[in-house]
């Protein structure tokens, strides 16, 4: 009985020492004892918690990392080093074709319902087509811009279109001025079309293979419309310049020499004349 008496005694103080330290109670003797402190401290916690959650939160944020940034450029510089924008555009390309096609379209119209015996339109067309193509290309490249959108886009590549097609009206007119003139001395007929003409079915296949050829013949043009990249990187258009004119003057010396060939009434022998004493088909190298 004493030894119980003892711990009833000893214990309330024990359990009170043990939850001061815990934190939940203090050694200090409150009315109402032990619940009494604990509700008290449980209520100051709830206070605080609640403060805490009623206050702004503030975050302490990262220092801002030091970036190392090279030498401000000149406004020249930066323009040379910033990579133009190459834009895509289908459509001038899709204008070339067209006309191609138009245009032997009208030939075959000629052909069938004209004149199928009379051949002048036959070179003329079929031929001069491709400088008809490129006319548009060439005159939209020689005239100013006249919105921002051309601005950025048609001027880019203004010189390199105006050349080019320069170089494909140059040579369509002068082979189709060539070949017309040629046929003009048979009195406007080629007795080699006479049957093909005479049937509208081998008529038809026959500008059909016509445009097709004039199409095949100005891709080298016509995809060079679709892009706004400038002319200037590595010397490409330089180099093509250069090449368009030894050929043009290759073909244009060709001719005339076969046409001098003819003209002094030796047409039955092969033409060993300038050129062609060192090429069998030197108008088709140029």
């Amino acid at each position: 009985v004493m030894m119980i008496t003892a711990l009833l005694w000893i214990m309330p103080t024990a359990v009170q020492a043990s939850l001061g330290n815990m934190g939940f109670m203090s050694l200090k003797k409150v009315p109402g004892g032990f619940n009494a402190v604990v509700e008290e401290r449980t209520a100051t916690t709830s206070a605080k918690t609640k403060a805490l959650e009623a206050a702004p939160r503030r975050m302490a944020l990262p220092a801002p990392a030091v970036v190392e940034t090279p030498l401000a450029l000149t406004p020249r510089q930066a323009t040379a080093t910033a990579a133009p924008t190459v834009v895509f555009r289908q459509g001038p390309q899709l204008v070339f074709q067209g006309i191609v096609l138009a245009t032997n379209a009208v030939g075959f119209v000629l052909s069938t319902m004209v004149s199928p015996t009379c051949h002048y339109h036959v070179d003329l067309l079929g031929t001069g087509a491709l400088a008809l193509g490129a006319l548009p290309a060439w005159f939209q490249a020689t005239r100013p811009p006249s919105s921002h959108v051309q601005l950025k886009v048609a001027t880019s590549n203004a010189k390199r279109v105006r050349y080019t097609a320069a170089a494909v009206m140059a040579w369509s007119t002068k082979l189709a001025a060539y070949l017309c003139l040629r046929i003009a001395d048979t009195n406007g007929q080629d007795a080699r079309l006479n049957p093909i003409m005479a049937d509208k079915k081998f008529a038809a296949a026959f500008w059909g293979f016509s445009a097709l050829w004039g199409i095949v013949c100005g891709l080298p043009f016509s995809m060079g419309l679709t892009s706004s990249k400038p002319a200037h990187e590595n010397g490409c258009f330089e180099t093509g310049l250069q090449l368009v004119t030894v050929g043009w003057i290759l073909e244009t010396v060709a001719d005339y020499q076969k046409w001098s060939h003819k003209q002094r009434g030796d047409a039955s022998g092969f033409c060993k004349d300038g050129l062609w004493s060192l090429s069998q088909h030197p108008n088709w190298l140029g």
